[in-house]
């Protein structure tokens, strides 16, 4: 139990150090940051995949409202690469994927901000700061809280680090699966979606499936010959299957 206990504190007093390095800014600014930063610490729930993708979905949609397009541009690429990022850790069975995602995503955003501070508002540009220094502070920690086993993303602290450039409203954090108009311009699909068409054969083909398993129980009921099975192939097509089914 001993060596676990100093590896947290040894954590801690580095998380401790860099947070000192801040400690110019003002009050407020500090505050967010340490929330931030603490990200780093053992304790706490840990984020899910889908509170990760919606933080940074929110932020790359706030930093994309005022970027210019070339930098618009490589927003929407780190995006959309950190997305399928997401689906092959999932697919490979990761327990835990957002400390990876995060470092990664992290990695590839910081410079594109940095770069965009010279053209922006002052207050924009302090925001920005503000938001790279905490987000630096906690990003210094990912590896060598990884090798350790230790360090975790929170939700409290994505939220804290989306109030440091006003990304995403009420929750920065809350999960939709819904059609995002301010996404799909970031990616410059400006087009107006056609309005869905369902096929027919879909509702066709579910009361055609309850007539069958209907017709088999009252089979199963009734004494009847052993015949050899024929290939159903002619149901697989136009069939999409249900999800008990796939």
């Amino acid at each position: 139990m001993e060596r676990p206990f100093r590896r947290v504190r040894l954590l801690s007093i580095l998380l401790s150090a860099v947070v000192a390095s801040g400690a110019q800014a003002a009050a407020i600014e500090k505050k967010d940051q340490i929330q931030v930063a603490a990200l780093a610490l053992p304790g706490g729930p840990q984020a899910d995949w889908q509170q990760w993708d919606s933080f940074l979905t929110n932020v790359v949609k706030k930093l994309g409202a005022d970027f210019q397009p070339a930098l618009r541009d490589r927003l929407g690429e780190t995006f959309l690469d950190s997305r399928y990022q997401l689906v092959q850790l999932l697919r490979a069975g990761s327990a835990d994927p957002v400390p990876q995602l995060f470092a990664d995503a992290w990695n590839r955003l910081a410079p594109i901000l940095k770069q965009a501070i010279p053209g922006a508002p002052q207050s924009t540009a302090n925001q920005y700061t503000s938001f790279i220094r905490a987000m630096d502070a906690a990003s210094s920690f990912s590896g060598i809280g990884q090798r350790l086993g230790i360090f975790r993303i929170t939700p409290d602290a994505l939220r804290s680090a989306a109030g440091l450039i006003g990304a995403g409203g009420g929750d920065p954090l809350a999960y939709t699966a819904e059609i995002d108009a301010g996404l799909r311009a970031l990616l410059g699909f400006t087009g107006t979606l056609p309005d869905a068409h369902p096929s027919p054969l879909l509702e066709q083909g579910r009361l055609e499936r309850l007539f069958d398993k209907a017709s088999a129980a009252l089979r199963r009921l009734s004494v009847r010959s052993a015949h050899a099975a024929d290939a159903d192939f002619d149901r697989l097509n136009q069939w999409v299957p249900e999800e008990k089914e796939i």
